[in-house]
């Protein structure tokens, strides 16, 4: 199904990921907000767009867990994205 996508949680902590649609065919027009947390060893889809708007613009993930915390955000520009 285009305008999604299914992340798996391989970690041993609570994964929470946001991913950001796009508006159009244009990286500077945000789209939708979808946000989840997924419990380690767990799946999600998050569904941001549909078959005529499938572009994703941002996906920014973080896990916390034991005293940690990480936040990463990744953007188009970014290979990474062309790649999921």
């Amino acid at each position: 199904m285009s305008g999604s996508k299914t992340i798996h949680n391989s970690t041993p902590f609570t994964l929470n990921v946001t991913i950001i649609g796009r508006n159009g065919s244009e990286p500077s027009k945000d789209g939708n907000y979808v946000s989840a947390s997924i419990a380690p060893n767990a799946s999600y889809t998050l569904q941001y767009g549909n078959d005529q708007n499938p572009y994703m613009n941002v996906l920014r993930f973080s896990i916390s867990g034991q005293g940690m915390m990480d936040d990463t955000l990744l953007q188009k520009v970014q290979p990474l994205l062309n790649e999921l």
